[in-house]
Parts: structure tokens; sequence; C-alpha cells
């Protein structure tokens, strides 16, 4: 059944159950009136012989017939006055006729008796008759408010009674439906409504499956979709990432090649003089050396697991001296660059020689590219802690431009006429591989970077 078929029921359930108790309540007071009418008409005939009965008495009291005759004839006209409906139109009652014409007689003979005893009867019949009107109309009166009451009370309850049964008829459904929809909007694409009640929710349920089946097929193809979109940017990512390795290494391997070029040079201009041949092939040496570490250093970065430190505490300061000599040698002027080098102590650190090697070189050969041609200036520092050593390299150069600070340690983030973009991002790397960290001091007035190296062990050693 619909719920359209189960409205119409229920209105005319609701229709008929105070149809009854108002009809009887309409015919009660139907009632009521005529009682109230007949109630009227007794009174205004009780009324009529009152007003007559004073003529009468008067007609009574005197002995003298033309007095007697005259009080008699205004009682006549009294009564008709006070009774319009005598008219000829309109028919008098019974007991108000029969009172006129004893009036008429006596006033025809003067003789008051007749009258009187007709004014009697009137009198008491007209009193019995309104008593008696005045009872049913009271009845008339109590079974009216009765049936009203009734009929209040009955269009209260079946309204109550369908509007719970049109609740729980529309309420049950419409809950299945709603908890269905909570269900698909929190994530269960799979919840499904049950189709259940009247023709209109029944519809209104399968719709709703409906269209969650295709919801569901349409998350499931963005799923498969999303993951197939994850590989192929994980794919890229690590194509990226050996990409940005191999751009790395290549940039990390260039200087210590042409440092290599350049020692070849010095070793082929120096055939004559064994010793310093030998110096320049023993420079040569270590300068192919280190391209090896640095291959190993990339590799590094991208496996991490991989732990080494120093193998000496001296190790600081040899890779000070080995990245100022390499980076002067690169970057040779008519004026030297006047390098302060203040270190308090040695220690042993948390990474590989080659690796600090590889960071320093980078920042002196920054540095070295830098300075003013005639004034250069670079001032290495650095404070050590029980857990760490914080080295400071300062140069006095033009410094680093407001605009490429955010992405500095990004790769391609700070590219030079003279550089890629990627010696700081290799040496952020580095680090971070090995727990350290750099950063550029902004508070400073000069170009300052401050490298923070871990301690593999404590100790100290002059």
């Amino acid at each position: 059944m619909t719920l359209r078929r189960r409205l119409i029921l229920g209105l005319a359930a609701f229709a008929l159950a105070g149809a009854v108790p108002a009809g009887v309540a309409i015919w009660q007071i139907a009632q009521l009136r005529d009682n109230l009418a007949i109630a009227a008409d007794a009174q205004a005939s009780l009324r009529r012989v009152y007003r007559t009965g004073a003529h009468l008495a008067v007609a009574r009291s005197t002995s003298d017939a033309t007095q007697r005759r005259a009080a008699l004839e205004r009682a006549v006209v009294t009564l008709d006055e006070s009774r319009p409906e005598f008219a000829a139109t309109e028919p008098a009652s019974p007991v108000d006729d029969a009172f006129r014409q004893a009036m008429l007689a006596s006033r025809t003979t003067g003789d008051v008796n007749p009258a009187l005893a007709s004014a009697a009867r009137v009198d008491v019949e007209q009193g019995v008759r309104l008593r008696a009107a005045q009872r049913a109309a009271d009845a008339n009166r109590r079974t009216a408010m009765i049936a009203i009451g009734a009929t209040t009370l009955a269009t209260l309850t079946v309204a109550g009674v369908g509007a719970v049964l049109l609740y729980r008829r529309v309420d049950g459904p419409l809950s299945h439906v709603r908890s269905a929809v909570r269900a698909v909007a929190s994530g269960d694409h799979g919840a499904r409504a049950i189709e259940t009640g009247d023709a209109e929710f029944a519809s209104l349920a399968a719709d709703f499956n409906r269209m969650a089946e295709r919801i569901d097929m349409l998350c499931r193809t963005l799923e498969a979709e999303l993951v197939r979109t994850r590989d192929s940017l994980v794919s890229a990512d690590r194509l990226a990432q050996v990409g940005l390795v191999a751009a790395s290494a290549a940039h990390e391997i260039a200087s210590p090649l042409t440092a290599m070029a350049c020692t070849s040079e010095r070793a082929l201009r120096n055939a004559t003089n064994p010793a310093e041949a030998r110096k320049a092939l023993t420079m040569l040496r270590d300068d192919a050396l280190h391209c090896q570490s640095i291959a190993r250093s990339m590799l590094d970065v991208v496996r991490p697991e991989r732990s080494s430190q120093g193998e000496s505490a001296a190790m600081l300061r040899d890779a000070v001296e080995w990245a100022r000599h390499r980076a002067a040698l690169l970057y040779a002027r008519t004026e030297p660059i006047d390098w302060s080098i203040a270190l308090p102590c040695d220690v042993k650190l948390a990474i590989a020689p080659a690796e600090l090697r590889q960071v320093l070189f980078n920042l002196f050969s920054n540095a070295a590219r830098a300075v003013p041609p005639r004034s250069g200036r670079i001032d290495i520092s650095a404070t050590t802690t029980s857990e760490a050593v914080e080295l400071v390299i300062r140069d006095n150069g033009p410094g680093v431009d407001p605009s490429i600070r955010k992405t500095l340690f990004e790769p391609l983030g700070s590219p030079d006429a003279a550089g890629h973009g990627l010696g700081l991002y290799v040496c952020r790397q580095l680090l971070a591989v090995r727990g350290g960290s750099i950063r550029l001091d902004d508070r400073a007035a000069a170009t300052t970077f401050v490298v923070t190296l871990l301690v593999a062990a404590e100790g100290c050693h002059a």
C-alpha cells in the first residue's frame, strides 16, 4: 500500500470518528432550540395572562355594569396588543384562542367568571408547558455538551493514534536510509539501505542503493587509478633521484678532475725535477682517491643506512687544510686569499674523512669565488661541545642574494654564473646522512655558513 492511500484512509477514519458525535451534538442543539422556543411561547402566554389579569380584577371588583364592560374591553384590547400573532394571517394556539374567546364572551355578557376561569386554565397549562420545555432544554444542553466533548476527544484520539502510526510508518524506512547515508558518508561504500515500508520509501531506498553502487564502483576505479598513479610517481621519483645523484656526482667530481688536470700539467713541467714530479704525482693520486670517495658518498646519500666515522682525531684539521689547499690551487689569483683558521682542538667526528673534505671543499670553493680579488679574506673557526662541533666559515664577499635564501640548499636553488646550484644541496645531504646540518647565519653581517658535526667519541686532543 502506498503512503498516499494510507493518508486518505487516515483522513476518512478521522472524519468518521468525529462525524457521529458531531451529528449527535447538532441534533441535540436543534432540539434545544425547539424547546427554548416552546418555553419562550409559554412565557409569552403567561405574560399576557398577567397583563389582562389586572383589568379582570377591576371588572370583578366593580358592581357597575358599564365599568365592568369597560374593564373587560380594556382586557381584550391589552390581550390583542400583546399578541400580534392573533392577526388573520397567523393562527393562534388552541389555549390562547380559548382564552380570547372566553374574554370576548365575558365582554359581551358582562360576566367576568368565564374569563377568570379561562385565565386560570391558561396559567396552569402554560406553567406546565414552560417547566417541561425548560427540563427538555436542560437535557438537550447536557447531551450536546457531552457530544461536543466526545467529538473533541475522538478527534484528538484519532489524530494522535494516526500521527503515531504515520510516524512509525515513515520513521522506520527513513531510519534505514539515514543509516546507509551516514555509513556511505563515513567511507563504507558497501553499505546499502533496506528496501522496506510503503512503496514510496521502498523506491527511495532502491534509488539510494543504485546511487551507492555507482559511488562504490567509482571509488574502486579511483583507488585503482590512484595506485597506478602512485606507482608511476614512485618510479618517476626514483628516476629523478638517480638523475639528481648523477648530477651531484658530476658536479662534485668536476672540481677534483680540474685539480688533477692542473697537477698533471705541473708534473709534466717538472719532469726533470724528480722531487717536484713525485709531489705532483702524489697529489694526483690523492685527487683520484678523492673522486672514488665522492662516488661512494653519493651512494651513501641514497643508502643512508651505512654508518661511518672519522678514523683520526685530527681529521677536522686535516680536512680543513686539504680543502683550503685545493680551493686555493683551483682559484689561484695574483693576490692570495687571507685564510684565518682557528680550531681549538681535535676530535673524532661521526663522518667519513672524504665526506668532510667534500663538504669543506664546496664551502671553501664558494667562498674563494665570492671574495674580492685583492682583499679576499676567509675566516674558519670552530667551537666544540661533548656532542657536536660547530664549524663557522665566514667570508667578506658580497653576501647571498635575499631572493634565493629560501631555496639555497635545494637542487638548482642557488645557480650563479660560475656554479650549477648543486654544491650546497650535496653538502646538506651528506651532513644529514651523518646526523649533521648546515645553515646560513642570517644575523651575521658577512656571508656566514654554520656546519654542525656530531662527535663520534669523547675526547679532545691538543
